[in-house]
């Protein structure tokens, strides 16, 4: 209790100006087991260390290969280390001592449902570090497609939906399912359609015969069929190849005046705006708005447009939503701005949003983000709780040394206001970053870099450890050199 209680403290009145932050937390994992979040277990004291036997977890067999960090927040957030060290590799992200505590500090206060507000240096990682905390909190929604209804499956509900397309209907009529096997082999056979390039998918597909000239001709390819059902059961086309499917369909059935063509293009039309409707994260292309409405002209052009539009250029909705504000932003604006996120946050009440105000205290409407982080409200009306607010303000410097104002590099006399009393609690100082972490931020950096070797078959590998090590002291004697000459204010 007395550690819970220092840590409460600790919390809210944390600085990460220098480095004499508490650095000493208790983590329980998934199943409520107790850990402890810590840098230096000589700086834990006797009586939390008998809580854990007085055993140093870091000597521990179980994390010998792990990211210690990254295990404790992995906890923390309720996600799974492989998913963590995911997020980490594929945004290249640097988890430093420094980082992780402020990781660790940030999902501390949303877990309080009070906004934060981070007052330090432009250029100390702001915004990318908020970023990739909104990815960890949506990484389990965002990495398990199949087992939940949030992240859009245009792949696998496309090939579910192609393939229902050819039981019900392509099967059934014999001269159009001939003609499409025959059309659509050379196109599954191609090597060249590994490649989702959608530059690529226009060209021409084998000329296309009368059935009428074909009824006796073409014998059923049962072979090819079995594969195809059975590669759309799984999954396993591409968007280039579910692309070609629906479009040699079409054409054959369009090209001989089939009755079936109407039914394929409202099938099409039902399919996509039912995919838009179940799955609020499609964020659909304008050019595929437009062409859905025009359900009384569609073709069958139209149809194979509108699912090109929506496999190429439909994406996913950001879960991180940042606003640069200044003086000119209006009310009117901010809530425009914040209307599609609220709506979206009440469609999807099991994804977390993170909404990012840079520089927050340039804006004039600072009544309006005190309504917002405060009372949770816009107007009066309720914001939904799965919006975590976070912002930033840029200390005002005054320059009194006439030294200094000679070597200033940028303009620090921008308008800001006041912050409101009650904002002041949820602000926290980040301030520059300090020599060290700069430091152990940038050897962890260039341990990353790749180099190509003309020998050894042109292989990619790491530089070699000297390099690295010169390469880290240059870059740091360099921001010392600059911080030196030029001052604080680059």
């Amino acid at each position: 209790m007395r550690q819970m209680i220092d840590e409460a403290k600790s919390l809210s009145q944390i600085n990460f100006q220098n480095n004499d932050y508490s650095r000493v937390y208790l983590v329980y994992d998934p199943g409520f087991s107790l850990h402890i979040l810590y840098a230096d277990w000589n700086h834990v004291s006797n009586d939390f260390k008998s809580l854990f036997g007085n055993r140093d977890p870091l000597k521990s067999i179980e994390y010998q290969n792990k990211d210690y960090f990254a295990e404790c927040l992995a906890w923390l957030i309720n996600i799974k280390y492989d998913i963590f060290m995911k997020a980490i590799n594929e945004r290249k992200f640097i988890l430093t001592e420094n980082v992780a505590y402020k990781l660790f500090h940030i999902h501390e206060r949303k877990l309080t449902k009070l906004a934060l507000i981070i007052e330090g240096e432009t250029g100390v990682g702001k915004t990318f570090l908020l970023k990739f905390y909104s990815s960890l909190l949506n990484s389990t929604n965002t990495n398990y497609s199949f087992t939940n209804n949030i992240k859009p499956k245009f792949i696998e509900n496309s090939s579910a939906f192609l393939l229902k397309i050819i039981i019900d209907t392509v099967e059934k009529q014999d001269n159009l399912l001939n003609t499409f096997l025959l059309q659509i082999k050379s196109k599954i056979l191609d090597p060249k359609n590994d490649n989702e390039d959608e530059n690529n998918i226009n060209q021409n597909l084998p000329a296309t015969l009368p059935i009428v000239q074909q009824q006796e001709a073409i014998p059923t390819d049962i072979e090819l069929l079995k594969e195809i059902k059975l590669l759309l059961e799984n999954s396993k086309y591409n968007k280039k190849i579910l692309y070609h499917i629906w479009k040699t369909i079409l054409t054959v059935s369009s090209e001989n005046a089939m009755n079936t063509t109407p039914i394929l293009i409202q099938k099409l039309h039902d399919y996509i705006t039912t995919e838009l409707k179940n799955y609020p994260l499609i964020k659909g292309s304008v050019q595929l708005k437009k062409l859905l409405q025009e359900i009384s002209s569609l073709t069958a052009d139209i149809s194979i447009e509108i699912f090109k539009e929506y496999l190429f250029h439909s994406s996913i909705k950001k879960l991180f939503y940042r606003l640069l504000l200044h003086p000119g932003i209006t009310e009117e604006q901010i809530v425009e701005f914040m209307s599609p996120i609220s709506q979206l946050a009440r469609q999807l009440p099991r994804i977390e949003i993170v909404v990012f105000f840079d520089e927050v205290n340039t804006s004039s409407c600072l009544g309006l983000f005190k309504e917002m982080f405060m009372d949770g409200t816009l107007h009066g009306t309720n914001i939904p709780k799965n919006i975590f607010f976070t912002a930033a303000i840029n200390p005002l410097i005054k320059i009194e040394d006439n030294e200094y104002k000679d070597k200033q590099v940028h303009r620090i006399d921008y308008h800001v206001h006041e912050l409101p009393q009650s904002l002041k609690h949820l602000k926290v100082f980040y301030g520059s970053l300090e020599s060290t972490t700069l430091s152990d931020y940038i050897v962890k950096k260039i341990a990353m870099f790749q180099v190509h070797s003309s020998m050894n078959g042109g292989r990619s590998m790491p530089l070699e450890r000297y390099f690295q090590e010169t390469l880290a002291a240059s870059i740091v004697k360099a921001q010392e050199f600059c911080e030196e000459r030029l001052g604080n204010f680059i």
